[in-house]
C-alpha cells in the first residue's frame, strides 16, 4: 500500500506541467499565445481555450500593476493584442474625436470598465506629438500592447484588423477545488483502514 501511494504521488507530481503563468494579485492566469493572428481570431481562438477548467479571454487590464504583470510574458519588443476595441461589432463606438478619446468608445471583451489605460505617445516624421490611440487610416480599431520606441517602456496602440500578431490570454480564476491527489490520498486512507479492520477479524 505505501508503494501505491508513493507511486501515485511522483505520477501526480511528474504530471503537473503549468501552460499558464498565475498572477498572485487576483489568482488569475495569463498566457501568451505566438501565433501571427487578426484580433478577431484572436478573440475567438482566447474563448475557445481553457486552463483548470476555466474558460479563457484577450486579456483585460485594469491597472498598472496587471499591465506590467501581462507585458513581462512578452518577449523583448514583442507585441500582442488585448481585448480592448471601439468597433461596434464588439460592443464598443469609434473613439476617434470624443471628448476623452483614450477611453471613450472603448470596450473590453468582459465587459469590464475601462479605467486604467496606457496609450503610448510618440514623435513623428513631421516633428508632430502623436498620441495614440489616433485610429490612422480611419480603422484602427483593436488594442495591442508593445514596446514604446520613444521610452523602451510598455504602451499601447491602436491597429487594424489586418495586422497579425500574437495575443494575451487570460484565464479568471478557477473555483477551487479538490486536487486529484487529495481525492487518491483520501482512497489509499480508506482502503488502508478496510484492510486493518478486515484484517483484525
Amino acid at each position: 500500500m505505501r508503494q501505491f501511494i508513493a507511486t501515485v504521488f511522483v505520477v501526480l507530481c511528474v504530471g503537473q506541467v503549468e501552460a499558464a503563468t498565475q498572477w498572485a494579485e487576483n489568482g488569475h492566469y495569463y498566457e501568451l499565445v505566438d501565433e501571427q493572428v487578426t484580433w478577431a481570431d484572436a478573440k475567438a481562438a482566447a474563448e475557445a481555450m481553457t486552463f483548470l477548467g476555466v474558460g479563457g479571454h484577450l486579456v483585460t487590464v485594469t491597472t498598472e500593476a496587471e499591465n506590467d504583470f501581462a507585458y513581462s510574458l512578452l518577449p523583448e519588443l514583442g507585441l500582442a493584442w488585448i481585448g480592448l476595441t471601439d468597433n461596434e461589432a464588439f460592443g464598443g463606438y469609434e473613439s476617434f474625436g470624443q471628448p476623452d478619446f483614450k477611453v471613450d468608445g472603448w470596450v473590453w471583451v468582459t465587459g469590464e470598465p475601462v479605467d486604467y489605460t496606457c496609450w503610448g505617445s510618440f514623435w513623428n516624421s513631421a516633428g508632430e506629438f502623436v498620441e495614440e490611440p489616433n485610429d490612422f487610416e480611419g480603422n484602427e480599431d483593436y488594442g495591442l500592447m508593445g514596446t514604446s520606441l520613444e521610452s523602451g517602456a510598455v504602451a499601447w496602440n491602436d491597429q487594424t484588423d489586418s495586422l497579425t500578431i500574437p495575443y494575451l490570454v487570460e484565464y479568471d480564476a478557477p473555483v477551487p477545488e479538490p486536487s486529484t491527489f487529495a481525492l487518491l490520498f483520501s482512497a489509499a486512507v480508506a482502503l488502508m483502514a478496510w484492510r486493518r479492520r478486515r484484517t483484525s477479524r
